[in-house]
């Protein structure tokens, strides 16, 4: 036997490899593998899909809420205490005179169901069983301040100033103009030398239109703003409001924009006739009972901007006056959003 046989059979051994049959169980494992693999990729991207819908629902639900509640908490806020009245009920006038007649009536709600519907010549696309709601106040910051959102006056725009001089406010309250090359703002301060705050007058209007979003239109002097996108993912708005009757600064019961609440603390008819409910602006019932309202319970309903396959919504809802007894059987999520606002400056001015 010699070296050259030992060598062979060496060389033999080191060649032996992967059997056909082990080689394809090799790659059935690994197929295997990468389809797991691959399940698992698709079920995280799909429940990232569904928890971003998620996510999405209740940022746009809870900054629409948030930032109605701010808008509606500042009904009424005219910059210091000050004595309005007036209920002139003209919630599309772009006149200044009807803003001057309404300064008592601070906010001034509907439903798109209204005949005829007071908010028709001013909004866009407005969606069907909705309510809306105009909202006057005063900015929060004077002319000439600091922070970034206060303007320089700026003539044809409406500003209001209220005196805090004692002998002036009984006789000249505030006044309610726009800023011209000689201005009408002549009131003073507690000192009753300086000159009083000027504030940007605000007339607001908050809707939903078609497509599911929360809408936002100034009215100006002399004409109705853009609307503006204020949230996607908004199908309805709902608003009951708190009517005080006994003049204390509470509500003591409390009505839909489309006539009488139901809930156990309803106003009566004498409080809000039905009859009068839908009459054309100046409507009776909020020029009667517009200036006290003193608070408002809001209800939101989002929706999911994207389906979610294979799912059905079987849910009904209730918000206020409006009820959706049959459910969507949509593929779309929704969510209700509900919260109660003071308006706290009304109520200031009763305590």
């Amino acid at each position: 036997m010699g070296p050259h046989f030992f060598f062979s059979k060496a060389a033999r051994r080191s060649q032996v490899g992967f059997s056909l049959v082990e080689l394809m169980i090799s790659l059935v494992i690994g197929l295997i593998v990468l389809g797991a693999l691959v399940a698992l990729f698709v079920n995280n991207s799909s429940t990232r899909r569904e928890l971003d819908r998620s996510a999405d629902v209740l940022e746009n639900g809870n900054y629409a809420l948030n930032l109605l509640r701010d808008e509606l908490s500042l009904a009424g806020f005219y910059g210091t205490l000050a004595t309005v009245s007036g209920s002139t009920d003209a919630p599309c006038s772009t006149s200044l005179a009807d803003w001057n007649g309404s300064m008592g009536l601070f906010v001034r709600g509907s439903n798109q169901t209204d005949t005829p519907d007071p908010f028709s010549s001013c909004t866009t696309n407005r969606k069907s069983n909705t309510d809306a709601v105009l909202v006057q106040r005063a900015a929060t910051c004077t002319t000439g301040g600091t922070s970034s959102d206060c303007e320089t006056l700026t003539v044809g725009r409406v500003y209001l100033q209220v005196s805090e001089c004692g002998d002036e406010y009984s006789t000249t309250p505030s006044v309610l103009a726009a800023y011209a090359a000689t201005s009408p703002f002549t009131l003073r301060a507690k000192n009753c030398t300086t000159a009083a705050p000027i504030r940007s007058y605000v007339r607001r209007i908050f809707y939903i239109n078609t497509s599911n979003q929360l809408m936002q239109v100034d009215i100006g002097n002399g004409a109705v703003g853009t609307p503006q996108l204020i949230a996607d993912g908004i199908e309805n708005m709902q608003i009951e409001y708190g009517i005080d009757t006994t003049g204390d600064g509470s509500p003591d019961c409390f009505i839909y924009n489309s006539g009488v609440s139901t809930d156990s603390i309803a106003c009566s008819a004498t409080v809000w006739p039905p009859a009068t409910q839908n009459t054309a602006p100046p409507n009776p019932n909020w020029q009667n009972q517009g200036p006290n309202i003193v608070g408002a319970r809001l209800h939101l309903l989002g929706i999911a901007t994207q389906a979610t396959s294979g799912y059905v919504n079987d849910k009904t809802y209730a918000m206020a006056d409006w009820v959706l007894t049959t459910a969507p059987g949509d593929a779309y999520k929704r969510r209700v959003f509900t919260t109660y606002i003071n308006f706290v400056n009304p109520q200031g001015r009763r305590q």
